[in-house]
């Protein structure tokens, strides 16, 4: 179970509200790799949303680093909190799913104004 350490930022490039978390429990992720992967990870991320749709989509890895050889992987969810259907473009994608990667263990943030989660 991943326990959240909570940040609240107002106001981000117009964005009123922002619910951040990193969380603070599970495997160190492999953020180099991630970084590199994101644009085809969001391949199959992007597209059209229903309201509170959500897709999920993940990539294993071998690990580099300590313990080496060992199988690891990054999931990806991203979700339409808003009440209507709205499009996530594969750049869009990719910005704020780089934002999650950039936390250790994975991250989570809610953009209530947008109408996004990205984790």
């Amino acid at each position: 179970m991943k326990i959240p350490s909570l940040l609240f930022i107002v106001p981000l490039f117009g964005i009123t509200s922002v619910n951040a978390t990193c969380f603070t429990t599970g495997l160190d992720g492999d953020r180099t790799w991630a970084h590199n992967e994101v644009g085809r990870m969001c391949l199959f991320l992007a597209g059209d949303y229903a309201p509170g749709q959500a897709k999920h989509h993940a990539f294993t890895y071998i690990r580099d680093a300590l313990p080496l050889n060992k199988e690891s992987r990054w999931d990806f969810w991203v979700t339409n909190t808003g009440s209507a259907t709205k499009y996530n473009s594969w750049e869009g994608c990719v910005e704020f799913l780089n934002r999650e990667i950039d936390c250790l263990k994975g991250g989570e943030t809610t953009y209530p104004t947008l109408g996004w989660r990205f984790q």
